[in-house]
């Protein structure tokens, strides 16, 4: 609506000036935003309530208990006083925990340090490891979708006693490092007896 205004303006016919008043008096450009944006919200909130609806009241595996990253962290980003409430809201799931609670499903908060860049196999945590989607170990070679891996590392983390919810991404590595000597350590030892 800017470029039409502003191309209005460079036409100097009657018609064409009221037209460009009118888009800058009522401001139609952001008004056609506003409805997108509105509609589009609508959107993400019908797919999201329909897939959770779905996962929670299906008869084959239902579903018992979830486990997600710990999402209690603030925002980097700083925007207006209800895109932050917003976001804030999703990125904590409020959704995830209203609707789970609703169908008496519990939901449990992993740390989600390095989820996405440590192989669930050998542990070995690198960031050479994902690259875009595609996570492929650069110890071991096994591959996968990253978020895959991601999911499984946190399943993988529930009931984890040295990894607590909460703990710096620094110690939370050290202890995967120790965890990973040791795993190389078992696998040389079996090696050397074959």
């Amino acid at each position: 609506m800017h470029a039409l205004f502003l191309s209005l303006l460079k036409k100097t016919s009657k018609d064409n000036l009221a037209k460009a008043e009118r888009i800058r008096k009522h401001n139609l450009g952001r008004k056609k935003q506003r409805a997108r944006y509105i509609r589009d919200i609508g959107v993400i909130k019908t797919v999201v309530n329909r897939e959770l609806n779905f996962l929670f009241t299906r008869k084959t595996n239902p579903v018992k208990a979830i486990v997600v990253e710990d999402l209690s962290a603030r925002m980097k980003a700083h925007f207006c006083k209800k895109w932050n409430r917003w976001l804030s809201g999703w990125m904590r799931g409020y959704r995830i925990r209203y609707k789970a609670k609703k169908h008496g499903i519990e939901v449990n908060e992993v740390n989600p340090a390095h989820s996405s860049r440590e192989c669930p196999r050998c542990h070995c945590t690198d960031k050479k490891n994902r690259q875009g989607d595609v996570f492929k170990c650069s110890y071991c070679g096994y591959h996968e979708h990253a978020d895959l891996v991601a999911a499984l590392n946190i399943l993988g983390r529930l009931g984890d006693k040295e990894i607590r919810k909460g703990m710096s991404p620094s110690r939370e590595k050290a202890v995967r490092s120790a965890r990973r000597l040791e795993i190389i350590e078992r696998y040389r030892y079996r090696q050397d007896f074959r």
